[in-house]
């Protein structure tokens, strides 16, 4: 069975068909608005967090630096260095934990989805109604 003749089955067979196109028709065009809109904040985000990422790890180079250039005299200056390590090594994990979860709560399309879920509750109802009278 071929795409154009499942179309024209759906609409000789009735408000359901039409309705099943219509809904399919809409809902295609509000995922494409979707897609690009997410896109576009991808995108955007992504230049953003790396030009963050090149001047946070510009900063953190410059401030070890500075900080090792004043502890440098100190006998316990491999202890300061090894601390200020795990500093930022805990820095790192928590902010990877963070993305996680913000990546986890990231729904796809979730208007589309919602909608869908509507027409398939409407074409439920349309589908019950058309049945005939049962003897």
């Amino acid at each position: 069975m071929t795409t154009e003749s499942v179309i024209h089955l759906l609409r000789r067979a009735g408000p359901a068909g039409r309705a099943l196109l219509d809904g399919v028709n809409h809902r295609l065009r509000l995922s494409l608005v979707e897609l690009a809109d997410l896109r576009d904040q991808i995108a955007s985000s992504l230049v953003l967090g790396l030009a963050a990422l090149i001047l946070a790890l510009l900063g953190g180079i410059a401030a070890t630096f500075a900080i090792a250039a004043a502890i440098w005299h100190r006998e316990d200056r491999e202890l300061w260095l090894a601390l200020l390590t795990l500093a930022y090594l805990g820095g790192a994990v928590a902010l990877g934990l963070a993305m996680t979860r913000r990546l986890k709560r990231l729904e796809l399309l979730p208007e589309t989805a919602r909608q869908l879920n509507e027409d398939r509750l409407c074409l439920g109802a349309l589908l019950h109604e058309e049945k005939p009278p049962s003897p």
